[in-house]
């Protein structure tokens, strides 16, 4: 099946690109340089040479939004705009903004002690100085457990997750693993069933009704354990269409169209990196000053990021990178083969000197 490329006519916002490259050390390269590439950025070759490298690399999406309209798609592989494909850890980036709907609604506040809602960590002191915070930026302190977690052979992952071994201080350290959003499932729970008898203490439910429906975002599948809850580092399946209103949302900072789904305030910090990991935030990687490391099979490695540039990120190089700085949206799907790097599609896309074959 050939490759579907749909190249649409330009938003007047995107003619900012430009002028926005003209910044010092925009993308890891001098002021002199960045204008010099510039023009690359509004000619349809800086798009397909984005999504060839991306294909070149196992690439099977590429989707590309300014301001809110697709103005560029590129499909290999058998598969279209509406093709669910797995998110993996990609998923992990729900799980930040449904906090801050949260807090929003005062069910819980981000510094506030995770033993407050999970008394069993009460005695314990390592436990005990646990913060939702630290829960959602991979702080906890947490073991990160993958065996028991990644596998099928925990039936209920949540109430595992909140009995591993805290072994660093909380805040201290950072550790990619699930255990902490598994925690942080578990905290959830209890705060919706605390809501009434009535209430339903299903997470996923609670996304769906509060963040999902109202932008018209479909999820294929998310994956639930033996115990019925939604797995919360890695469960769902989404089409490149659908993950990008959800990226449209961060992009419009928590507005959508007229309708606050999140309180801007709420979401910003969500893009705000800890101290023991300034490359991420609260289930968001983000851009810090000098460079931003991202996950990547389990390694990490040193990329240069527009300086508001947030992500989501999953295994096989899932990928969703918001601008909003330059009104960007750009969904990429992979399935783990080649040697993509996220330096080498922005270097493609905006044309930088050096990019990546």
């Amino acid at each position: 099946m050939p490759p579907r490329r749909c190249l649409r006519c330009w938003l007047p916002g995107l003619l900012a690109l430009s002028a926005m490259l003209c910044l010092s050390h925009v993308f890891g390269v001098q002021t002199a340089q960045a204008e010099s590439t510039s023009p690359s950025l509004i000619t349809e070759s800086a798009f397909r040479s984005a999504a060839d490298y991306s294909a070149r690399n196992g690439g099977e999406a590429l989707l590309i939004q300014s301001d809110g309209e697709v103005i560029f798609e590129d499909y290999r592989r058998g598969f279209d705009a509406d093709k669910a494909h797995l998110l993996a850890s990609g998923t992990k980036s729900f799980w930040g903004v449904a906090a801050a709907v949260m807090a929003d609604e005062g069910l819980l506040e981000f510094d506030e002690m995770a033993c407050e809602t999970i008394g069993e960590w009460k005695g314990d002191p390592l436990k005990s100085k646990i913060r939702v915070r630290h829960l959602l930026n991979l702080t906890s302190g947490l073991e990160p457990s993958k065996g028991d977690l990644r596998g099928w052979s925990t039936k209920d992952k949540y109430l595992h997750a909140i009995g591993v071994e805290c072994v660093t201080e909380p805040g201290s350290k950072f550790r990619y693993g699930p255990s902490h959003l598994y925690a942080f499932g578990e905290l959830m729970k209890r705060k919706l069933a605390a809501r009434g008898p009535e209430a339903d203490d299903d997470p996923l439910q609670y996304m769906i009704e509060k963040i999902f429906d109202p932008i018209g975002m479909n999820i294929a599948i998310w994956r639930r354990d033996a115990a019925g809850n939604p797995m919360a580092p890695a469960g769902a399946s989404l089409s490149a269409s659908e993950w990008a209103k959800y990226g449209e949302l961060l992009r419009r900072e928590g507005d959508w169209h007229g309708q606050q789904i999140v309180s801007r305030g709420k979401l910003i910090e969500c893009f705000a990196g800890s101290d023991a990991r300034p490359a991420y935030g609260l289930t968001f990687w983000v851009r810090e000053d000098a460079a931003a490391y991202v996950h990547s099979q389990g390694e990490f490695s040193g990329e240069v990021f527009p300086a508001d540039a947030v992500m989501a990120a999953g295994m096989g190089m899932q990928r969703l990178y918001v601008v909003r700085s330059l009104g960007l949206v750009i969904v990429r799907f992979g399935n783990g083969d080649g040697r993509y790097t996220d330096g080498g599609l922005f270097g493609h896309l905006f044309g930088t000197l050096g990019a990546e074959q």
